[in-house]
């Protein structure tokens, strides 16, 4: 049942994000629908968890990954006619770009089923601490970045598709340090207030 309600939630995120006319990106509407990806990602992880295999694993991320390389040919092949490929074009083409887009939602499902069945041996634990941290800065993080690249890295496919590796890892890489620091310096504040009180 939980399952079905959070499929239902996140394709109503998904209607919601294409039709809605929101001016404002950090509007509570718009924040809420990122509630349901939670959501799926909990349901994929308990999928996942009982079906580990590396092979399937491959599979899920690779298509997850195709989806998105497909859209960065069109883009690609849109540029090469002479076609519009900004972000005008892509805030008129939500269905198919965008954070909760129907296509995006798809490939970042099949991404994260793959790596919730990857089986792997190495202790990662101590990351999940700094998850939350992570995801609260990753999006001014990218905010940062994609104002200084700006339209730099469309329309060309090859870029693009490699820039879309490489900023992630960056982002990630930046949004833990950032995690780490923040950490220590609350730990610290902590340690500091109780040796007063």
């Amino acid at each position: 049942m939980y399952g079905k309600i959070t499929t239902v939630f996140l394709a109503l995120a998904s209607v919601c994000y294409i039709t809605s006319t929101h001016t404002l990106e950090w509007d509570i509407g718009s924040q809420f629908c990122f509630l349901s990806l939670f959501l799926m990602g909990y349901k994929i992880r308990k999928w996942g968890i009982i079906r580990k295999n590396n092979i399937t694993a491959i599979v899920l991320i690779l298509a997850g990954i195709a989806v998105n390389i497909g859209l960065g040919c069109i883009n690609f092949y849109r540029g090469f006619n002479g076609l519009q490929v900004d972000a005008i074009f892509f805030k008129q083409n939500l269905f198919s770009y965008g954070s909760l887009s129907p296509i995006e939602v798809i490939a970042s499902c099949l991404i994260f089923a793959g790596f919730s069945v990857l089986d792997i041996k190495k202790d990662f634990s101590k990351l999940a601490g700094y998850t939350l941290l992570i995801y609260l800065l990753h999006a001014g993080i990218w905010d940062v970045i994609s104002t200084v690249l700006g339209d730099r890295l469309i329309g060309n496919q090859l870029v693009e598709t490699l820039s879309v590796f490489i900023i992630s890892a960056g982002i990630f890489l930046i949004s833990l340090l950032g995690a780490m620091i923040y950490e220590s310096l609350f730990k610290k504040l902590v340690t500091d207030i109780e040796k007063t009180t």
